[in-house]
């Protein structure tokens, strides 16, 4: 899926992105979101996370469950907690999350939200498409929008079709 920047507190992982440059704006962007924090860099742990993410698991996997720390408006977590729930390889459009949460209107605040997510994947904001079904509207690339729901579609068809 091309390079990742995470970042990782004692509380959980509150930023995952996709690195579009290898210009440094994205630790500055990081910095300043989060100005007291200390920054380190490490590889091994970086490792560990891509590892985790991009592999397809059992549902009884012994492995940890990732721990999220987020920051967030009421409204952003409810739309967050939609889109975790979302069945992986399922798509969805942001009227249809609107009306999920019992507001049918709210579908331009529900694409706010959905841009907000600070933890590209963790929360899935991929699986959210336009009506129309047109593939858009990824912070990270069209293209890579594309070849995430791919890859999540193909590791789920590796399980074969639910019942």
């Amino acid at each position: 899926m091309g390079p990742c920047f995470f970042a990782e507190s004692d509380r959980g992982i509150c930023h995952f992105e996709f690195v579009l440059s290898s210009n440094q704006s994205h630790k500055e962007a990081l910095q300043k979101s989060w100005p007291k924090a200390i920054l380190k860099e490490d590889r091994q742990r970086a490792q560990q996370l891509v590892s985790q993410v991009f592999r397809k698991q059992a549902p009884q996997s012994a492995e940890k469950p990732l721990k999220l720390w987020l920051r967030g408006s009421k409204f952003q977590f409810k739309v967050w907690q939609a889109l975790i729930n979302l069945e992986p390889g399922s798509l969805t459009c942001y009227q249809s999350l609107a009306e999920q949460l019992g507001q049918p209107k709210a579908a331009r605040a529900v694409g706010n939200a959905v841009g907000a997510n600070p933890v590209a994947i963790l929360i899935p904001c991929h699986r959210v498409i336009r009506r129309t079904g047109i593939v858009q509207g990824y912070r990270w690339g069209t293209g890579r929008k594309r070849a995430l729901i791919a890859w999540e579609g193909a590791t789920q068809w590796k399980d074969g079709p639910s019942s």
